[in-house]
Order: C-alpha cells, then sequence, then structure tokens
C-alpha cells in the first residue's frame, strides 16, 4: 500500500485524540503508547543481539557531510522537549493563579 495511503488511516485518529482536552482522559492512550514503545525497543534488541556483534565491518564514524543532518536532529529533538516542558509550566501556573 503506498504511504499516501497509510497516512490517511491514521489520520483520522490522530485528529480524534488533539480534540481530547482532559489529561484524565489521555492517560490510557499514554500508557498504550508507552506500551508500544517498549515492544518496539525489545524487538529491536532482539533484532541487535541474536547475532554475534561483530565490528570489523562497520565504520567507526560516519561522514563528514552527514553531521549538519545529525545535529540538526538532534537540536530539534532538544527543542521540542524545552517548548513541551515550558507549556506544561504555564499551564500549572495558569491554574493556580487565575484557577482556570
Amino acid at each position: 500500500m503506498e504511504i499516501e495511503k497509510y497516512m490517511a488511516i491514521i489520520l483520522l485518529p490522530l485528529i480524534l485524540v488533539n480534540y481530547i482536552r482532559n489529561l484524565k482522559f489521555l492517560a490510557p492512550f499514554s500508557t498504550l503508547a508507552n506500551v508500544i514503545m517498549l515492544t518496539g525497543i525489545a524487538i529491536i534488541l532482539y533484532y541487535i543481539f541474536r547475532e554475534p556483534l561483530s565490528f570489523e565491518e562497520r565504520v567507526a564514524f560516519g561522514e563528514v557531510t552527514n553531521f549538519p543532518l545529525f545535529f540538526g536532529t538532534v537540536l530539534f529533538a532538544l527543542e521540542a522537549i524545552g517548548v513541551v516542558s515550558n507549556r506544561a509550566k504555564q499551564n500549572i501556573l495558569r491554574t493556580r493563579v487565575l484557577n482556570v
């Protein structure tokens, strides 16, 4: 199946989950996401360690031309974490001060 069809199939559940405003109702989805993540990590570790590790034919370092891509990805991930935690702090302050 084409990737556009997969994206269209996933679009509706994503839209519906984003309409949930109360964190109490989002907790089961978060738990499900954590279980799926742990399952994925377990599958990755299985495929890594099912054969003896061999480093002879592997390169120790990547090419210099790929460094900007690596640093861009790392900075994007770190900045996203800061935005989420900052918004969480703002929501806590808003509820404490304004009782909203």
